[in-house]
């Protein structure tokens, strides 16, 4: 389960995902939750960025980023200017795709060490199968939907700081990301925050591997 809150707000902090005495102390009490996500060994000891976000949120708003959108961020401006349009960070693929690319781990934030079968993938490892990407959790149902896909050539269709509204009408409806459940994701995959029926606290939860080239 999440720990209990206490109002952390962090957005991208780097650390190296293996060490837990690279996390700050007050955040370390969210060690089990990283211990869950399944690193290949190739993340051994690279430095990822973590990003925890505590908070009320009201009927009606959404805590993080509303809106379609890519973790890729596209097309970067400066001064009106596109100045880069290949751009990534966490990245991420699988490198056989039984299940796409928006992947459920688990809902009991298990340790998964390499080598160790959960039962579905045909005697290969979780951690075999995913390369890179992001892993993310949050405790409130309905608060978040994503698409079980990777847009190709993300550069050539999305916008600034991976906008992807217009691509909506061409997806289908997308999966609702169910709370307490651990996902893992790359950063070409389309997903929304969405604004809650129902004030709640939300606990929000990511790790962005170590592939990163704009930030």
């Amino acid at each position: 389960a999440f720990p209990d809150p206490q109002g952390i707000c962090i957005n991208m902090m780097p650390f190296i995902m293996d060490d837990k005495m690279s996390i700050p102390e007050e955040y370390r009490h969210y060690w089990e939750l990283i211990r869950a996500c399944p690193l290949p060994y190739e993340e051994r000891g690279k430095v990822g960025f973590l990003t925890i976000h505590e908070s009320f949120v009201a009927r009606g708003q959404s805590q993080r980023r509303q809106g379609l959108h890519l973790e890729i961020p596209g097309v970067v401006q400066k001064e009106g200017r596109v100045f880069q349009t290949k751009t990534a960070w966490g990245e991420g693929y699988l490198s056989i795709p039984p299940h796409g690319y928006l992947r459920g781990i688990n809902n009991r934030f298990e340790h998964f060490e390499h080598g160790i079968n959960n039962g579905d993938y045909n005697g290969l490892y979780i951690s075999d199968y995913l390369k890179g990407g992001i892993y993310t959790a949050s405790t409130v149902a309905d608060s978040c939907r994503a698409w079980n896909m990777r847009i190709p050539e993300p550069e050539k269709t999305v916008g600034s700081l991976g906008d992807s509204e217009h691509l909506r009408e061409f997806l289908g409806d997308g999966t609702m990301l169910e709370p307490s459940v651990l996902y893992w994701m790359t950063d070409a995959t389309p997903h929304e925050s969405l604004p809650l029926a129902e004030g709640a606290f939300r606990q929000y939860f990511r790790l962005v591997t170590s592939s990163v080239s704009v930030w």
